[in-house]
């Protein structure tokens, strides 16, 4: 049996040699890209996709973006955008600050730079957050209830005014 593995390490061979100690499989190194097919196919399979549709999917040191109809995929987009990699290089004892906020934005916004024409192009009715970054973000904004509700930007500019990062363990 093979388990996939998204590495976006610059040693694949490292990134390989520490998986295997936690994965009795064989492991196949999969790109960005087709991370990102697949967790559309996940995501479309699961929902009810009834026009085009925005997945983004924050991990730890990517953003997957990808627009698709059903289960086909308009455009997609493996981005070097992550919460885990931002945050060691932008957020200075984990904690937000204006001025670190500022320099992960303009990080952000020079990699989403790259692909905006191509996403401006292709329109969406609806969009889906799937990762844990999302899910934290809603059960702040929703105080732990588990009904469905979408958060809005606005909340997000609250919420960015309000949170502080706790250290690490």
């Amino acid at each position: 049996m093979s388990r996939l593995i998204a590495c976006e390490s610059k040693n694949i061979e490292t990134c390989i040699q520490e998986a295997a100690k936690v994965f009795p499989y064989d492991i196949e190194i999969i790109l960005g890209y087709e991370e990102a097919r697949l967790i559309y196919q996940g995501v479309a399979h699961h929902s009810e996709n009834l026009g085009q549709q925005l997945i983004i999917d924050i991990g730890g040191g990517s953003t997957k973006c990808i627009i698709g109809k059903q289960q086909e995929i308009m455009t997609l987009a493996s981005l070097n955008i992550g919460c885990v990699s931002y945050t060691q290089s932008y957020l200075a004892d984990r904690l937000i600050s204006e001025k670190g906020f500022k320099k992960a934005i303009r990080a952000a916004k020079h990699e989403i730079d790259s692909v905006i024409k191509r996403f401006k192009n292709v329109s969406w009715q609806s969009a889906i957050g799937t990762s844990g970054t999302f899910k934290y973000i809603y059960k702040v904004l929703n105080n732990e209830e588990k009904l469905p509700q979408p958060f809005t930007l606005k909340q997000l500019y609250t919420l960015k005014k309000t949170i502080k990062i706790p250290p690490l363990p």
